[in-house]
């Protein structure tokens, strides 16, 4: 027969607990930001044409790669005009050079006059401006016949193509988009109100919903937008692996200081409906309360919920209890690394 006194003994769940502290943080709010590649160009052409050829959207191209082709068929005609003409203006200054020359000699003979001497060394020099003339007319010409190769101003990605192949541009015209991969930031607006807090750090938190990163603040762009009140704020994120256009979010500092709660991590229960952690009262009873979990500090969490700096948290065993049952407490865990 078991006796009353032992039928009536309860079974006490063994726990650690840790003390609820407070600290003094900086408040936040996220933001949303979004990945950019520093150098986002739109290629226009330089020459009027039709378009031979053209690079494919999505191709990596270095810089100095061929974008694309246009018509050069004409230009190269006048090419071949315009060096047909300096040739032939180099044989007629060099008639009117020797011309000069044979009447000098002449002339120590008098047997030609210094009028027509002049006359043929202004010849021989308007011969000389024409084919200078005419020299700097195949310049420009075959620049032009440079333009109608448009090239990749730097390395990166062709996000979009403007024309096709057949069409006819002209000058000014975008050809396609070109976009750096390697050189990136993020761009976050902040309200006007946080500038200063942002200004007194080095690095913003960004997180995305698989990662999260610290990333320096390479620029604070210091205009305001006269409509929305925002600053734009660029963080590098040349080493992080997202692609540019991606969303994220920013954590923005804000002005002031707030009190808040911390716990261990590990006294989080956390169900589908909400999150507890289980309180441990005067007589050892493990109390449950809601709790909204915040950001995390070092090795604690900021959370709110019906809790005091007195309060002791269970950290270990708290998933085998029962709401308001009697515990055993095996020890109090040490002050926490908290980062406030």
């Amino acid at each position: 027969m078991v006796s009353t006194a032992n039928a009536n003994t309860e079974i006490k769940t063994s726990v650690r607990v840790a003390q609820v502290k407070t600290s003094t943080v900086q408040p936040s709010t996220w933001r949303f930001g979004k990945v950019l590649s520093r150098r986002n160009s739109q290629v226009a052409t330089q020459l009027s044409g039709k378009v031979l050829w053209m690079a494919e959207q999505g191709e990596i191209l270095e810089s100095g790669d061929l974008l694309a082709k246009l018509d050069d068929s004409l230009l190269k005609l006048s090419e071949q005009v315009i060096e047909a003409e300096i040739s032939q203006g180099k044989n007629q200054l060099a008639f009117f050079n020797s011309e000069l020359r044979r009447l000098k000699k002449l002339a120590e003979s008098q047997y030609s006059s210094q009028t027509q001497i002049e006359q043929t060394s202004v010849d021989a020099q308007n011969q000389q401006n024409i084919i200078r003339v005419k020299q700097a007319e195949l310049a420009m010409l075959k620049q032009q016949i440079e333009f109608s190769n448009i090239r990749a101003p730097f390395s990166g990605v062709i996000a979009k193509r403007f024309v096709e192949v057949g069409e006819v541009v002209n000058v000014g015209d975008p050809l396609s988009q070109v976009v750096e991969l390697n050189s990136k930031d993020i761009q976050v607006m902040i309200p006007f109100s946080s500038w200063q807090s942002v200004r007194s750090v080095n690095k913003l938190s960004v997180k995305t919903d698989t990662s999260f990163k610290e990333l320096a603040i390479r620029q604070i762009i210091p205009l305001s937008h006269d409509r929305s009140q925002l600053i734009e704020v660029l963080l590098d994120a040349s080493h992080v692996d997202w692609p540019v256009g991606m969303n994220v979010l920013v954590e923005v500092p804000l002005q002031g200081e707030k009190e808040v709660l911390l716990v261990p991590r590990d006294a989080l229960i956390i169900r589908q409906d909400n999150t507890f952690v289980y309180r441990v009262s005067e007589n050892d009873t493990a109390q449950q309360v809601i709790v909204e979990v915040g950001e995390t500090h070092g090795d604690m969490i900021i959370v709110d919920g019906e809790l005091s700096n007195t309060d002791r948290v269970i950290v270990r065993g708290g998933e085998r209890i029962i709401p308001n049952s009697k515990v055993r407490i095996l020890g109090q865990l040490g002050k926490a690394n908290v980062a406030g």
